[in-house]
Order: C-alpha cells, then structure tokens, then sequence
C-alpha cells in the first residue's frame, strides 16, 4: 500500500512539472543539443569544422548541388548559424527557371529551403498558389 502511494505522489509530481513546462524545456534543451550534435557530426564529415568552412561548403559544394540534394542541409544550416546563403539562393532560382518540377511536393520542398534562407523570390509564393494539396497529404 505504501509503495502505491509513493508512486502515485511521483506521478502527480512528474504530471504537475510537465504541465507547468518545467519537464518540456528540459526535453527542448536536451532536443537541440542533440540536433547541434548531430549537425556538428555531419559538418565534420564534410569537412566543414568552424564557421569559415561552413561557409566554404555552403559556397561551393551546396551551391553546386542547388536543385538536386542540397536542400536539406539548407534547411538545417538556416537554423544553425548565421551564413550567407546568397550564392545557394542564385544557384537554385537558376535550376528552378530552367528545370520542370513535376512533384508538388519537391515545388514546395524548394520554396521552403527559399523561405528558410530569406529569399523573397516569386517562386516561394508560386509553389504555395500551384502546390499545396496536390500530392496528397505530402503537400499539405
């Protein structure tokens, strides 16, 4: 009886600290640490260690990948740091006026890395007008 009682004080404690947010922004800590580590993981692999690097992988290896497998570590990197994605941000408008993206889901994919990296070009507002509900629940 004692042993139900002890745990039922801990459980109301854990359920009265998550309510009140002290659990949950220990969680979002431990969360974006562990996204910084796994981010660092992947820059040291690509060589990429300190922020000049960074900027050197985003400059060249990124902006030539613009359109065909970059975005994602865009995406990542615009949460990451502040960089210069200028060069990326032509590189992919370039790709997007001469190529046909026939998948919503890629049209938006784009025009999310665009808005990530604070591009105002019309295509980000093209691919929401074209896009969003085309592909099922992957472009919504």
């Amino acid at each position: 009886m004692m042993k139900q009682r002890l745990f039922a004080c801990l459980l109301c404690i854990v359920l009265l600290a998550s309510s009140l947010g002290i659990l949950t922004v220990s969680a979002e800590a431990a969360n974006e640490a562990l996204a910084k580590e796994y981010l660092d993981g992947i820059l040291s692999s690509r060589g990429a260690d300190g922020a000049d690097a960074v900027q050197a992988w985003i400059d060249r290896g990124l902006t030539e990948s613009a359109g065909v497998g970059a975005e994602w570590y865009v995406l990542a990197l615009s949460q990451y740091g502040s960089y210069d994605f200028s060069a990326y941000e032509t590189a992919l408008c370039a790709y997007l006026e001469k190529s046909t993206v026939p998948s919503a889901s890629s049209r938006l994919k784009y025009a999310l890395t665009l808005a990530a990296i604070g591009s105002t070009d019309s295509y980000i507002s093209q691919a929401l007008d074209t896009s969003v509900g085309e592909q099922g629940l992957m472009s919504w």
